[in-house]
């Protein structure tokens, strides 16, 4: 590349914080914006380990897919799922990302967000209908959400997803959002009395990783 082009990628770089010019000569070295990715990244490799033990037995309580996001701007990203060993299952990968809204995991974490944050979201989210059950009228939303904070968890009733249905609770500790972890089978293997029953467990594996947050970050 010609020096002009190298230029200007280094003055937009510098701009947001990935690059920075030393003090004492023309020289460019990496900025804090590097340091802030490493730092997201790391933290979501530990939250993975420290989750771990407690996705794998309620994986194998259920024998159902599990999985494990955080969040990611205005996103959710997956990060850990344990598979169902039945037939059918859900077709969700690691490293995949999905709207916050229409979501289990993504509405479980909108309902630990400050009044303020949540109207800023929905006003910079585009609410785009996933399938027939997707919600995208922004006070219907609102009142979901705020009925999610009061009961605790959230349902995910295919909304994202033809046919898949999900129980999901956020993981917070110290007044820091962590991500959240779902519990998701096709329909058919979760009507109403299958979330019932499932509900504890899901429960249980949320007190026990927020404690195991609270003391490790």
């Amino acid at each position: 590349m010609n020096k002009t082009t190298v230029f200007k990628l280094l003055e937009t770089l510098q701009l947001i914080g990935f690059v920075e010019k030393s003090l004492h000569d023309s020289r460019y070295k990496l900025g804090f914006g590097f340091i802030k990715i490493a730092h997201n990244s790391l933290q979501s490799l530990d939250i993975v380990n420290l989750t771990a033990p407690f996705l794998d037995k309620l994986n194998k309580e259920t024998d159902e897919t599990v999985h494990l996001a955080v969040l990611s701007e205005e996103s959710l990203i997956y990060v850990a799922k344990l598979e169902s060993t039945q037939a059918v299952r859900t077709i969700s990968r690691i490293g995949r990302t999905a709207p916050l809204y229409c979501t289990g995991m993504g509405k479980a974490m909108l309902s630990t967000f400050s009044s303020e944050a949540l109207e800023q979201y929905f006003n910079d989210t585009k609410l785009e209908q996933y399938t027939a059950s997707t919600i995208t009228d922004k006070q219907l939303l609102i009142a979901e959400i705020k009925k999610i904070k009061e009961q605790g968890y959230a349902i995910d009733n295919s909304e994202h997803e033809d046919d898949i249905r999900c129980i999901a609770v956020p993981l917070a500790a110290k007044g820091h959002l962590y991500g959240a972890v779902s519990l998701s089978a096709p329909k058919y293997r979760m009507d109403d009395a299958v979330v019932n029953s499932y509900l504890p467990l899901v429960i249980g594996a949320q007190k026990n990783i927020q404690e195991r947050l609270a003391v490790a970050f």
